[in-house]
């Protein structure tokens, strides 16, 4: 297989906390480049984001297997913000 059609470039983890127009908020992980800030993702032409939600009643944030992928569309989102392991009130 030739590897060199594909654009392979490592990514940078951070947890977030979002906010949905529905009233529903949780802490989710996200991907960015590098060079990327959270607002330049915010800012970009994709209208989804794919994000890892963490499962309801997990205390266990740090294991990838207690979150479920979920594609969010943009426009769903009010408030997203970098944060820590623990969860908001």
């Amino acid at each position: 297989m030739n590897t060199d059609i594909y654009d392979v470039h490592q990514k940078r983890e951070i947890n977030v906390w979002i906010e949905l127009t529905k009233g529903e908020q949780f802490i989710g992980k996200i991907y960015l480049d590098n060079d990327e800030r959270l607002q330049d993702l915010m800012n970009d032409n994709r209208i989804f984001i794919p994000t890892y939600k963490l499962s309801a009643g997990s205390e266990n944030s740090e294991n990838l297997e207690n979150y479920k992928m979920v594609i969010l569309n943009k426009s769903a989102i009010i408030r997203i913000e970098e944060a820590d392991s623990a969860k908001r009130k």
